[in-house]
């Protein structure tokens, strides 16, 4: 009974790692070749997949966009918390320096910060374009091919 169980056991993973790991599942239709061109079914879920990845990479630069957005606004209070120390030392005492020193350094600290998400949310707007322009490709492709059938 042991056996039997080990067995059955030991098929089941089997079983369930060929269909889990590309890599170990192995396709045996004569139909499928790898030079073939793509099916119609295949394009069209390439294109979803494009579609899909330009619409996530948009939201992911809109994202960047607001958190630039962000620091440049905390960037601003920290240089007008500079210009105040600055302004009016004498209520700071001893401390206005350290407070002029702490508050140029965090307005550049933000100001890099800024810089470095706007340049994210560049380089994901381009890659959504990227993709919207490979959709367009592809769906041109497809309808040049479909009108000459």
């Amino acid at each position: 009974m042991t056996n039997l169980r080990n067995t059955v056991a030991a098929l089941s993973i089997l079983g369930l790692a060929s269909l889990s790991s590309p890599a170990i599942a192995t396709v045996d239709d004569p139909n499928i070749r790898s030079s073939e061109t793509p099916r119609p079914a295949d394009a069209a879920l390439a294109q979803h997949y494009e579609i899909e990845a330009s619409k996530t990479h948009e939201t992911i630069a809109e994202y960047y966009e607001a958190e630039s957005l962000k620091m440049r606004e905390k960037a601003q209070e920290q240089r007008r918390l500079f210009e105040q120390y600055t302004e009016k030392s004498y209520l700071h005492g001893k401390q206005a320096q350290d407070l002029q020193g702490h508050a140029a350094a965090l307005a550049h600290k933000y100001e890099q910060a800024a810089k470095a998400d706007a340049s994210v949310a560049v380089s994901h707007r381009q890659i959504a374009s990227k993709l919207r322009g490979n959709h367009a490709t592809a769906s041109g492709i497809s309808k040049i091919n479909e009108s000459r059938r």
